[in-house]
This record gives structure tokens, sequence and C-alpha cells, in this order.
């Protein structure tokens, strides 16, 4: 976890707080949270909008693609990659975004400084989700193509792989 603005970390014992709008992102201050809404405002319709609603589907989605029912542990090298298109028209928060596709993204293969990091960030979330029972916990990215808005989520899962829950 870390500022989505100044991008201090939790690993620095800084204390975060999250969006009231999204309840995903951290900001370290009222301050960072205000500065960074410009940018904020378009990833925080996708987390209310699409992310919050279908949480368990992206979820399961994430363990069939990256296959933990063979080993949980992938979900320690890749990022799972959804692309949505924004839904004109769209009434509902549910539906103002549709899927296009899965990816599996090696973090690996990020520039180094940032797999460095995403590793960091995968393992602060993974003791996390094993204090609250789970067993392991994965990153899904969805990425807006028609904004460029991309958000990582953390979503734990449970023994059963089929339940999981987002940070």
């Amino acid at each position: 976890m870390q500022c989505q603005n100044c991008w201090i970390s939790y690993a620095h014992n800084v204390k975060l707080f999250r969006c009231g709008g999204c309840n995903i992102e951290y900001y370290c201050s009222k301050a960072c949270q205000k500065q960074a809404w410009p940018s904020h405002k378009q990833k925080c319709k996708l987390n209310q909008a699409f992310t919050s609603k279908h949480r368990p589907t992206l979820t399961s989605l994430a363990v069939c693609a990256l296959e933990l029912e063979k080993d949980p542990k992938r979900s320690m090298d890749y990022i799972v990659s959804i692309p949505v298109h924004t839904r004109r028209g769209s009434k509902r928060p549910e539906t103002s975004f549709f899927a296009v596709d899965v990816e599996l993204q090696p973090i690996d293969e990020l520039p180094q400084e940032q797999a460095e990091e995403m590793h960091e960030q995968l393992r602060l979330a993974h003791e996390r989700s094993v204090k609250v029972g789970m067993i392991g916990v994965l990153f899904v990215m969805l990425k807006c193509i028609d904004t460029g808005v991309a958000n990582i989520v953390p979503s734990a899962f449970a023994d059963d792989l089929r339940q999981g829950i987002v940070l």
C-alpha cells in the first residue's frame, strides 16, 4: 500500500487512509488526496462503478487465469490485467464498463524498480491476507482502454480458491 499521490509506502510506517468515494485508493493526507483528485476522478469512477460491484467475479477470474489450484504461489509472479471499455449510455454503475480480455503480465518483465516495488507490495498484501485467514493475494489490474485509466486492486483468496476479498 502506498499513497497514490506522493507514493510514500505503508512499509515506511506511514498511516494511510482510503478514498471515501471508491474505498480502494490510499492517501497519506487530505492534501495528497486533494492534489490527486484530477487524475483520481476517472479511476474513482472505475473503482466505484465496476470494481466494487464485481470483486468476487474478478477474483474468481484471476484465480482461474493464474491456475492457482495447481500452484497458489503463481499469484506472486503475475498481475492479472483486464482491459475494459466504457459502455456508453449505461445508467447503472455495475454496467458502466465491459471487459474485453484477460491477460497475465509477468511482474519480472516490468522495469526493475517497478518490479521490485510490485513484489514488495504483494509481500505486504500477502502478510495482511494471511492475518485475516486467507492463503494468498493476487493483483488484478483494470485498465480502461478508452481513458487510459488503470487501477491495481489487491484481492485475497481463501483455501477453496473461489472466495476472495479485496484488501
